[in-house]
């Protein structure tokens, strides 16, 4: 079906940069790599955000995401059980708008540990974070390498796309991965990575490329150099 609506279709539009996918021959000279459609605010600081929403600007911060998807839920959970082991001030969760943030309950630093269903500005928060856990779907993926954000992604088991978003991102050198069932692992890879935050720094050279690439300006060329 997708590669009937290719051959249909006067432009086909790749949120990432050359070399992430590889195209058919046949579709190669409608295919624009247009770079990422994530938008935030560069001027905004992680001290800015944190005083935007209110959050300590000295406070050890983690912020988790699983986007709705019911397989993220075993990571919210584990997350709830780990809290009280892991060094830090807060956990913010984000569960997504499918998931109802009640279904969960964190017995222990329950004043620590925050579970929100939706937020507009995502990004935002995790740019405030220390560190960002997360299912390592496309759009997260795309909005940790443009934050520059230390990570760890989880891909879903036999799911070929979040694997391959993994590869995508680990040559920028601010992601660690892990089984989601682990919940010792979990635990244990949180405190280590916070432990070395200081020692996470993105490859410049790659995350210059990225960066060169602006989704939004680029996608409205197309459009109107090709009267959809």
């Amino acid at each position: 079906l997708i590669l009937g609506i290719s051959k249909l279709a006067d432009a086909i539009l790749i949120p990432d940069i050359p070399g992430s996918v590889d195209v058919p021959r046949k579709l190669e000279d409608k295919t624009h790599f247009i770079g990422s459609l994530i938008y935030h605010d560069e001027t905004l600081t992680k001290d800015d955000l944190r005083r935007k929403y209110g959050v300590g600007v000295d406070a050890k911060v983690i912020v988790v995401t699983i986007g709705g998807s019911d397989f993220g839920k075993i990571l919210i959970e584990n997350m709830c059980d780990i809290a009280h082991t892991l060094d830090v001030d807060y956990i913010y969760m984000f569960t997504g708008f499918e998931i109802n943030p009640d279904e969960f309950k964190c017995k222990v630093r329950s004043n620590n540990v925050i579970i929100k269903q939706f937020t507009y500005n995502l990004v935002e928060w995790m740019k405030l974070s220390d560190l960002t856990v997360a299912l390592a779907g496309h759009t997260t993926t795309m909005e940790l390498i443009s934050i520059a954000k230390p990570n760890i992604l989880i891909p879903q088991k036999n799911h070929i796309e979040q694997q391959k978003n993994i590869e995508r991102i680990k040559p920028y050198n601010i992601t660690q991965t892990l089984d989601i069932n682990n919940k010792d692992q979990l635990k244990t890879t949180i405190n280590e990575t916070l432990k070395k935050l200081d020692t996470i720094k993105v490859d410049e050279k790659q995350h210059k490329e990225f960066m060169k690439y602006d989704g939004c300006q680029n996608t409205l060329k197309i459009i109107e150099e090709n009267n959809i």
